[in-house]
């Protein structure tokens, strides 16, 4: 069984509109990638919930630039798909079960967190 997957990772053109109408068209859809569109705001976590399939189980934001905690924690609460997983900004997978906290930093946020505070090792 083939799952229907859309990938338009780094894609200058996407945003908010654009993702919108792929969620409401593809009602099918189980996995997607928008990995890198930078023009994909905080308003994911309002419209995800509302107009993604059911179906959609895997959703991708890593380097997305807005996307925060609080915006995959929407996202994954307020789904209908309780096996939704998410990509946050640093690659880090979260579900229902192990949704982020405000403040909380990944090891990869950690890591570069700490690479800017000592100059990235240059100095």
């Amino acid at each position: 069984m083939e799952s229907d997957v859309l990938t338009v990772s780094f894609c200058e053109g996407v945003s908010d509109v654009g993702l919108v109408a792929v969620l409401k068209a593809c009602g099918s859809i189980e996995r997607l990638d928008v990995q890198g569109c930078k023009r994909i705001t905080e308003q994911v976590g309002c419209y995800v919930p509302e107009v993604a399939p059911p179906s959609l189980s895997w959703l991708d934001l890593s380097w997305v630039n807005s996307v925060s905690p609080q915006v995959v924690a929407k996202v994954l609460t307020e789904h209908a798909n309780a096996s939704l997983e998410v990509v946050d900004y640093y690659g880090d997978t979260y579900d229902r079960h192990t949704v982020p906290r405000e403040g909380d930093k990944s090891e990869m946020h950690k890591a570069i967190s700490d690479a800017m505070d000592t100059g990235w090792g240059f100095g």
